[in-house]
């Protein structure tokens, strides 16, 4: 699920309440696939918060679903960083997450345990 393996084995990446574009212009908005080629993704406006919904998973992975979201609660904090928390809504569990944005690549971290612990990935926009 995107959730896990994104930020602490579960690394997310963002969602702003209001507007998803970084402080430089850059949107979050839009389709993205994970640099491994196992997910794709679409960032939307999902309520006060912003979704990641993975919309295909290679075949074979069984720990990540087609359908499975994340939600992200995050602001931007200077330059194309958006900084917050990300909820897996499968578990509960919530995250710090940090997302950088540079025009087509995204990179999304996220930490538990007050930050001992942080895991990146990264995406590239589909066009």
């Amino acid at each position: 699920m995107i959730t896990r393996r994104i930020a602490a084995g579960l690394i997310a990446t963002l969602w702003l309440t209001g507007s998803a574009i970084a402080a430089n212009g850059d949107s979050i908005m839009g389709a993205w696939q994970r640099d491994d080629g196992i997910a794709r993704v679409k960032v939307a406006p999902c309520g006060r918060v912003i979704c990641m919904t993975n919309t295909y998973i290679k075949p074979g992975v069984n720990n990540e679903k087609v359908g499975e979201r994340l939600e992200f609660d995050v602001k931007a904090s200077g330059g194309s960083t958006l900084t917050g928390t990300v909820l897996d809504p499968k578990t509960g569990k919530s995250y710090s997450a940090t997302i950088d944005i540079n025009g087509d690549t995204m990179t999304t971290n996220g930490c538990i345990m007050g930050g001992l612990i942080c895991k990146g990935q990264s995406w590239t926009r589909l066009r």
